[in-house]
């Protein structure tokens, strides 16, 4: 890719990949944060001498279990704000360096808004299909249409009309075609000059918006497209995991933190390496864990609810367990 890249390009694209970079590093930097604290305090004996005056580990660590959260909210922003964003900024620069063209000189060739679509096929639903031969975005006009239903594989209905226009009371009618249905053997066939679509709930604009890629969009058009798969009659299980594992990974900022706190703590300054490499075990044990649970979620083999927060709650029990023993 950099073969025929420019320096300055190079610096640019790195830039971008920055924020991705970051949030990768982010909870093994609040788990060393952490375990630094409670073991610089555990070293000079502070950490026995506080217990001895009566202080409870709670009320000692509860700034750094607040940090914990807040740094929680700041991960969730990071990933569903800047994230997206500077993963599309990257692919534009990436694009321009395989072309030979100069990025940071803006030679870069930006796609404008289409406002006409030939041959766009459509998915009303899981059972409805729907052929353009022509779409028009700026009048919210389809030219030539073809709506077909589907069971068991097979064509149960076939309208097919002159014009699919889009009222200003957001509803659809066909306008001058034929209505062709085929049932039990039976053929039947209506021709019409208008008549409502009751599927499609969307406008043209919407229609052939371009799809990102899951890594690319934020938590909101997520949950957007998630609500539109529904709609469609889609099976939506991919999206639902990696809807909720977008909030279960900002969550493990603060699970990090508890978990550094706790094992430090209950160590004590008997191995500052040893606890580090238990909660650094932690932390890799909890993403191979999480990305496997997940995938079950995706495929559908378990709640894709639960894929996403099982680690979470895992790592969350063991975490709550080890603060409770450190405590005593």
């Amino acid at each position: 890719m950099f073969d025929r890249a420019y320096f300055p390009d190079i610096l640019i694209y790195y830039w971008y990949y920055l924020a991705w970079f970051l949030q990768l590093i982010f909870p093994i930097g609040i788990l060393l944060a952490s375990m630094f604290s409670m073991t610089s305090l555990a070293i000079h004996s502070e950490l026995t001498a506080i217990k001895a005056a009566g202080v409870s580990i709670l009320k000692l660590t509860l700034p750094l279990l607040f940090l914990g959260l807040v740094l929680s909210v700041f991960n969730f922003f990071l990933g569903e704000k800047i994230i997206p964003y500077a993963n599309m900024k990257k692919k534009e620069v990436s694009d321009c360096m395989k072309s030979g063209k100069k990025y940071y000189k803006k030679d870069v060739v930006t796609s404008r808004s289409r406002n006409l679509y030939r041959d766009f096929y459509y998915f009303g639903n899981k059972n409805t299909s729907y052929y353009f031969n022509e779409i028009n975005v700026t009048n919210n006009q389809a030219r030539i249409v073809r709506r077909e239903r589907f069971k068991s594989n097979k064509i149960v209905e076939s309208i097919r009309a002159e014009y699919l226009i889009y009222t200003s009371d957001n509803k659809w009618f066909f306008v001058n075609g034929e209505k062709r249905s085929f049932q039990n053997g039976l053929y039947r066939s209506m021709k019409f000059d208008t008549l409502p679509d009751e599927i499609l709930n969307v406008n043209l604009k919407e229609m052939v918006v371009p799809i990102k890629s899951i890594e690319n969009m934020s938590y909101w058009e997520l949950k957007d497209l998630l609500e539109k798969a529904k709609k469609r009659g889609e099976n939506v299980s991919v999206y639902q995991a990696d809807l909720h594992f977008k909030i279960a990974l900002s969550v493990l900022s603060f699970i990090v933190m508890l978990l550094g706190i706790s094992v430090t703590a209950r160590i004590g300054r008997k191995g500052g390496t040893v606890s580090f490499g238990i909660g650094l075990a932690l932390v890799f044990s909890f993403w191979i864990l999480s990305q496997l649970i997940l995938a079950l979620g995706k495929n559908g083999t378990i709640d894709p609810v639960l894929a996403a927060w099982a680690g979470n709650i895992l790592y969350l029990i063991i975490g709550l367990f080890l603060y409770r023993r450190a405590s005593q």
